[in-house]
């Protein structure tokens, strides 16, 4: 359990830097366009670093308020 939770506090710090590597992969030409694993990138890039974005501007927000 306690690599679990480890592994989530790094997954955690790291949300829009894995999403943004992933689209870069992408977008590098390394695998065809239609493809599964472009898809893959693709779709998994943009949830991991918009969802990464967007939790770094609700911490932003949440810890102005105090």
């Amino acid at each position: 359990m306690k690599l679990l939770k480890t592994l989530w506090e790094w997954f955690d710090g790291n949300k829009t830097a894995i999403g943004a590597l992933l689209l870069a992969i992408a977008g590098s030409g390394l695998f065809p366009e239609h493809t599964f694993f472009y898809q893959l990138c693709m779709y998994l890039g943009a949830l991991l670093g918009g969802g990464g974005l967007l939790h770094k501007i609700a911490k932003g927000v949440h810890n102005t308020g105090k």
